[in-house]
């Protein structure tokens, strides 16, 4: 029976305050940062400031043989009504030796 290992890669944005800006409600408008906080597993990885660095990054895992399996997207909904993905689960996995 074949056994697999599993990876995951995971990143992570946070809704940003706009300063001196406020929403048709009189709430502070916010934003999106850009992604950060990038692991593999469980280390950090180098924080990739591009979608191509990120890709880079992923098709290097391809090439040792990694295979993305599955993106889970988590969102979180904030009081003033912005909600949205904040956060990503990449799991890959490949064939044990």
């Amino acid at each position: 029976m074949q056994k697999w290992e599993y990876k995951t890669l995971y990143r992570i944005r946070q809704f940003v305050l706009i300063p001196g800006e406020f929403s048709g409600t009189g709430r502070p408008r916010l934003s999106l940062s850009d992604w950060s906080g990038f692991e593999e597993d469980t280390d950090a990885l180098p924080d990739p400031n591009s979608w191509a660095a990120w890709l880079g990054h992923v098709r290097r895992l391809g090439e040792d043989g990694w295979e993305l399996v599955q993106i889970v997207p988590r969102a979180r909904y904030h009081p003033n009504g912005l909600g949205t993905t904040t956060e990503e689960h990449w799991v890959f996995k490949r064939p044990k030796p």
